[in-house]
């Protein structure tokens, strides 16, 4: 069975040293904010989430009521994108390539909402950041829907799971990257 997970996996992409440079300034970076970033993302959901049980809300009364819809209001629009831009952002990682872009698109639109809020708290909380910490702390919702990676140790700790992950393709006879 882990044989045949590890082929599936895409082990044959090539990771570049610059590639690995992001990832490592990514891991610093997140690792320096751990604190702060797990508390600044619960401002958006904060925000946006008593949109989201509101219109959970009216549609379980509609459905009491034997009504099969609901109308669609401006807070229900922005309620709709918490679930609409995780579900896109979740479904992009596990569908095929081919269905890659309609999860890009589900999520830039039907997640739309969200997204503005993010952006909105980033952009009012950048000043404040600048003046305590030296420097932005943004959260990044495009790549990582907010979510700070669990710690793994140090930066050589980072390196060592790749090296495992390359010496479990090889194991197995799948490409490497």
């Amino acid at each position: 069975m882990i044989k045949d997970v590890v082929d599936k996996a895409e082990l044959s992409r090539t990771i570049s040293e610059k590639e690995f440079k992001n990832l490592e300034e990514l891991y610093e970076f997140t690792h320096k904010y751990k604190g702060y970033l797990r508390l600044k993302r619960f401002i958006p959901l904060s925000i946006v989430a008593p949109f989201t049980s509101t219109e959970l809300s009216k549609m379980a009364y509609a459905a009491a009521l034997g009504s099969k819809s609901v109308v669609l209001t401006i807070p229900g629009l922005l309620g709709y994108s918490l679930p609409a831009y995780f579900f896109f952002h979740m479904s992009y990682f596990y569908a095929p390539d081919k269905f890659k872009p309609l999860c890009q698109a589900g999520k830039y639109t039907f997640g739309a909402g969200f997204m503005l809020v993010n952006f909105m708290v980033d952009g009012l909380g950048e000043y404040v950041e600048e003046k305590i910490f030296g420097e932005a702390v943004p959260i990044d919702i495009n790549r990582t829907g907010g979510t700070i990676p669990s710690d793994i140790g140090t930066i050589d700790d980072l390196r060592k799971l790749l090296e495992d992950l390359k010496d479990t393709g090889k194991e197995f006879g799948t490409k490497t990257y």
